[in-house]
């Protein structure tokens, strides 16, 4: 073999190489440790544009439109939500009726669906997580069984806290001890709020530690945050806002995120706990988050 043909052989071979770390390297960073196995994260891509939503509790299809959103939710299931400007995602819930779910997922195939509100607290959805895997069963049949293409995302726990998490770990471990088979989900929905001692940092830390506690469960499929805002800590509305909806809006990881909300029930106060309408007309605070 002549010394250019080496030379050649050495080459390729060194190319070779260089690809091979190279795609190491993007593996790597996209694994997490989960104790002494690695599992590699996965995050589906989020359309451009699709990502910013709003929770409505108040206004119009044509107020809320005015928010620049491409999605909104009400914790509900109305037909008279379905519209052309932004999509509804209707919300199943432990006592929705079989029938009623089936029928609105048969008009509207290939739809997203959240599925409870807060199943970890008392005041709010209150499941245990034994009972949450057979409201599962029934829901997830209703939904894909009138429509196959439905994509459900589940959860919507209080906080991507352990705890949080912990309620999601036991759900999915209930369903699997009664049924044999994982549940099957499109994702998970989460809240985060985390004010009482906000910080910058510490707010994103717990959102994207339920991501690795999903990849780590190999959970897979979308993120989702259903609800995020200042609630009684009026002072951070502002802050929360310019800081934390930039940065969702920039999380590969993330899919779709949700301030809270268009209106709360605050007599004669504009723009209280985080209301972005107030009169059919948006706040100052709804004014900065049509912006983004």
């Amino acid at each position: 073999m002549g010394i250019r043909q080496r030379r050649g052989i050495l080459l390729a071979l060194s190319v070779v190489f260089v690809i091979v770390v190279i795609a190491a390297v993007f593996v790597l960073v996209a694994t997490v440790r989960h104790g002494e196995k690695a599992v590699v994260a996965v995050y589906p891509s989020a359309v451009a544009g699709s990502k910013k939503g709003v929770g409505v509790t108040s206004g119009t299809v044509a107020e809320v439109a005015q928010l620049n959103v491409s999605w909104g939710y009400n914790w509900g299931l109305s037909g008279a939500w379905f519209n052309d400007a932004w999509e509804y995602v209707p919300m199943a819930h432990k006592g929705t009726d079989s029938d009623r779910l089936a029928r609105a997922a048969k008009n509207r195939p290939g739809s997203y669906w959240l599925v409870w509100n807060e199943p970890d607290q008392r005041t709010q959805e209150n499941l245990q997580p034994a009972a949450a895997a057979v409201a599962y069963k029934r829901i997830y049949d209703a939904i894909t069984g009138a429509d196959p293409t439905a994509k459900l995302i589940v959860g919507g726990v209080s906080a991507p806290t352990s705890a949080g998490y912990g309620w999601v770990r036991q759900f999915r471990g209930a369903y699997y001890t009664r049924y044999k088979v994982w549940p099957k989900m499109a994702g998970l929905h989460v809240h985060n709020y985390l004010l009482q001692s906000y910080g910058t940092k510490a707010w994103r830390d717990a959102l994207y530690m339920f991501r690795r506690w999903m990849d780590a469960d190999r959970v897979g499929g979308e993120l989702w945050l259903t609800e995020y805002g200042c609630l009684k800590w009026w002072q951070l509305c502002g802050r929360v806002m310019t800081e934390q909806t930039p940065w969702l809006e920039a999380q590969p990881w993330l899919h779709r995120y949700v301030w809270f909300a268009t209106g709360v029930a605050v007599p004669s106060c504009q723009g209280c706990y985080g209301s972005l309408l107030y009169g059919g007309a948006l706040t100052d605070l709804g004014e900065l988050y049509a912006k983004y």
